[in-house]
């Protein structure tokens, strides 16, 4: 679906990145704390140098002192806290790939070393489930590229790397970036529930609606009058049994035919602001990592066969994305613009326009895209309070670095 395209499921856009690239994705269980790291040869070369032959290539000769070199740099210049406690690691798996050598034209200033990854699964045990994970990286190789530099730090004439990541801890995922100047990340346990996760929508009272009940009201006109007429002291007795009758009438046909005097819709600006609210908590459900969590976070703003579609859609793109190696977060959403189109005394409809950025990351590169959306969506009042019900798409345009 167009809402949720820029970052749902991953595109080939873009060829590995040509230069030192390290790729990390931390995960915290209740066990433990695993490091699943992407590095290329370009990178090891600055991280954890070692001797070899040929400058551009790793013979299978020289793996042994390539591992040695790096498991150093993870042991002694990488740390991992576990609730303030330094854990050592436990190198659970590793391995080297060689991508097809026709590629080597893609990568014109690093040549073959490019083409050589290194991957580890590296886990530092924990004791309890963990409170508080504080770790540091231990390498930023200057870099010519133009994508994730660190342009304040100052190398040998080029700007230094920064390292881009993903962490999956408490049911959510967030993106962290480590520089030279700011090589330590920590998370710590918040215990926040979803409902305080989640931006709080405002309040926004329906419209107000005042009917007559003209079939009740005819009744209760006529009950009255014919006890006037028949109000003599001799016909007491009939003049109370026909306004019981017409009154009892007109009780039980008070919803029969109503008449509507005076309408009050929703007020225009509280209702774009409940609109910005469950649009942007759309987005946030990004935020969670397992099926379940994704689903509840999306029914807190959405609802009806809407809610299910992009349920559908975000699992499809997740399920695509692990197959591929790839996850897709929000790294920038904006609202431009809204108007109201119509209003009732429960629902309304408004035209909304907005850009969203996604960076999808692949092990050995990553890239971000940005598009810019309009759409009418329906938005109602039900027993869970105001759900975006509904969508209709008008446009969806990619923007160019020369549009930004």
């Amino acid at each position: 679906m167009w809402l949720v395209a820029a970052v749902a499921a991953p595109e080939a856009l873009a060829d590995p990145q040509d230069g030192p690239h390290a790729d990390l994705r931390i995960t915290v269980t209740d066990k433990d704390v695993r490091f699943v790291v992407g590095m290329n040869l370009p990178f090891v070369d600055a991280a954890a140098p070692f001797v070899r032959e040929a400058p551009d290539d790793l013979d299978p000769a020289e793996e042994r002192a390539a591992w040695a070199a790096l498991f150093g740099f993870i042991r002694d210049r990488s740390p991992v806290e576990i609730d303030g406690r330094r854990v050592e690691p436990v190198f659970e798996r590793t391995s080297i790939e060689r991508l097809d050598e026709d590629l080597v034209g893609l990568f014109p200033e690093t040549g073959r070393a490019a083409l050589t990854r290194f991957s580890m699964v590296i886990v530092y045990p924990a004791e309890q489930p963990p409170e508080k994970v504080r770790f540091t990286w231990g390498a930023f190789p200057p870099s010519s590229l133009g994508a994730a530099l660190d342009r304040t730090a100052e190398g040998d004439g080029l700007p230094l790397m920064t390292i881009n990541g993903l962490l999956t801890a408490g049911g959510r995922v967030t993106r962290f970036l480590l520089s030279s100047q700011e090589p330590t990340h920590e998370w710590q346990r918040d215990g926040l529930t979803m409902q305080q996760v989640m931006a709080p929508v405002p309040e926004l009272s329906p419209g107000l609606t005042v009917t007559f009940p003209i079939v009740s009201g005819l009744a209760g006109f006529v009950g009255i009058l014919t006890a006037i007429v028949f109000s003599t002291r001799e016909r007491r007795w009939l003049t109370a049994l026909i306004l019981g009758l017409t009154l009892t009438a007109a009780f039980f046909s008070r919803d029969l035919a109503p008449v509507t005097i005076r309408e009050e819709p929703v007020d225009s600006q509280q209702a774009a602001e409940v609109f910005a609210v469950l649009h942007e908590n759309i987005y946030r459900a990004f935020d969670y990592s397992s099926e379940d969590d994704i689903f509840d976070a999306l029914a807190m703003s959405v609802g009806g066969d809407l809610l299910h579609a992009l349920y559908t859609q975000i699992r499809t793109g997740l399920i695509q994305a692990e197959h591929d190696g790839a996850m897709g977060r929000v790294t920038d959403l904006e609202l431009l613009s809204t108007g109201l189109a119509s209003r009732a005394d429960d629902r309304y409809t408004i035209d909304a326009e907005w850009e969203v950025e996604g960076t999808v990351y692949h092990f050995g590169h990553s890239h971000a895209k940005r598009r810019r959306f309009s759409a009418t969506f329906e938005v109602h009042s039900g027993d869970d309070g105001w759900r975006i019900a509904a969508a209709t798409p008008r446009s969806a345009i990619d923007l160019r670095p020369s549009e930004l």
